[in-house]
């Protein structure tokens, strides 16, 4: 992975784009936890760059909050779209992108170390 296309993951989970992540959850009701490593490990490789930019913090909030609004709709009795492959470890996976947004406005990478967490890739 290089910055540019780290930035480009960002950018494309913050707009719903490019089967991201995001495009996957709200698109094609699907949890890819392929698309989810990607999305994660673009802030991650951004936080141990050092790479820090008001446009990709932007679309880190914007893409963090799209998902985290996903998942809730999940469980919304009266959304008649269900998240296919949804994890019953969400709440790993919600931790792991915390903390990723966490160590990128910090500028901390220990907070990513992934000794940390539960979830693995």
């Amino acid at each position: 992975m290089d910055i540019k296309s780290a930035e480009k993951i960002v950018i494309d989970n913050c707009l719903g784009g490019n089967d991201s992540f995001v495009y996957k959850l709200n698109s094609e009701s699907v949890f890819s936890k392929e698309s989810f490593w990607l999305f994660y490990d673009s802030i991650a490789y951004l936080v141990e760059n050092g790479v820090k930019t008001d446009e990709i913090t932007k679309c880190l909030c914007i893409g963090y909050q799209r998902v985290l609004q996903e998942f809730i709709y999940h469980f919304s009795p009266v959304d008649v779209a269900q998240i296919e492959g949804f994890p019953e470890n969400y709440n790993d996976y919600i931790e792991k992108l915390d903390f990723a947004i966490l160590a990128y406005f910090d500028g901390n990478p220990t907070l990513i170390e992934n000794e940390r967490f539960d979830l693995q890739q």
